[in-house]
């Protein structure tokens, strides 16, 4: 079973976010991630319908926001200013990686700490 990572990302609000995570087991060896897929979503509490962000590997409005580099076992994740900007509050989120058999893991998880933008 894995545990999932408690990491609080600190977002400024209005700024590119890109931050890059290596995925390696118990022991410190690579996950080979070749197949994987990967999905977050922020929202304002884990309870809230609605969804803040939603970032993935899939190619939605032609903007890959989460990028996985199996070779490296790196996973990327991306946000945009615009998307950075439509956070206005402190949240929470979570970070899903998918196998190629469709099985889950829970990547990390945590808090999300908005720096607000003075200049707009």
């Amino acid at each position: 079973m894995y545990t999932p990572n408690n990491v609080d990302l600190t977002i400024y609000q209005g700024g590119s976010f890109l931050k890059a995570y290596k995925f390696s087991d118990s022991e410190g060896n690579p996950v080979d991630l070749t197949g994987w897929t990967a999905r977050m979503q922020i929202r304002s509490s884990k309870i809230s319908r609605n969804i803040v962000v939603e970032l993935t590997t899939e190619d939605i409005d032609n903007n890959l926001t989460i990028n996985i580099d199996s070779e490296s076992t790196t996973i990327n994740i991306y946000m945009s200013p615009d998307q950075t900007s439509s956070i206005t509050k402190d949240g929470v989120y979570d970070l899903e990686l998918m196998d190629a058999n469709g099985d889950v893991l829970r990547f990390m998880q945590g808090d999300v700490i908005i720096s607000k933008e003075v200049t707009r």
